[in-house]
């Protein structure tokens, strides 16, 4: 008896564990970019790939009043590598 609930208590956590990494993928980058340079919800929201300037790394944003911000972005983002993934999935 004890074998079956250990069995199920794996299961779930297997399960716990891929709703986790699903979690992840879809709303980890976002939450990192959030938390790595502050912009807004509303920023993120409207956030596309064309203001991401890799060269000079940094994100353009229209802030309050709809004036455009430019916020400085570290490799640490990683968004070059997630730009990558986006493509490969077809996310935008």
């Amino acid at each position: 008896m004890a074998d079956v609930s250990e069995g199920k208590h794996h299961e779930l956590r297997n399960i716990a564990w891929r709703i986790c990494e699903l979690l992840y993928r879809e709303c980890g980058m976002v939450i990192v970019t959030i938390l790595g340079t502050g912009i807004r919800r509303g920023e993120i929201i409207n956030l596309r790939w064309l203001d991401v300037d890799f060269i000079n790394h940094s994100i353009s944003v229209f802030g309050k009043n709809r004036r455009k911000e430019t916020i400085p972005i570290t490799e640490k983002l990683e968004l070059p590598a997630y730009q990558t993934f986006c493509n490969q999935t077809g996310e935008k």
